[in-house]
């Protein structure tokens, strides 16, 4: 588990190195503060991939309830009058 968490540590930072030197091009970033940046990405690489899992399972739960509810009989006020007669009375 600990080669994994490394190995996520060293391709975040490397990704990170990359696109700071590739975005920062017009600007001044001093090349400490860009390396702590993207040190500190790869330190929370398992943040940001637990936070897209759990995005990816509330849209595919909201997705499920939505189809199941296309899915439901829509009750109308016609129907409550035509089964008046199921209903039993106490």
């Amino acid at each position: 588990m600990l080669i994994v968490y490394l190995s996520g540590w060293l391709i975040t930072t490397s990704i990170a190195v990359i696109a700071t030197a590739m975005t920062a091009a017009g600007r001044e970033l001093r090349p400490v503060s860009r390396g702590w940046l993207a040190v500190l990405a790869g330190a929370l690489w398992p943040v940001l991939v637990i936070g897209a899992t759990q995005f990816v399972a509330i849209a595919m739960l909201a997705r499920s309830i939505r189809a199941a509810s296309l899915n439901e009989p829509e009750l109308r006020a016609t129907d409550e009058a035509a089964h008046a007669d199921d209903l039993v009375s106490a």
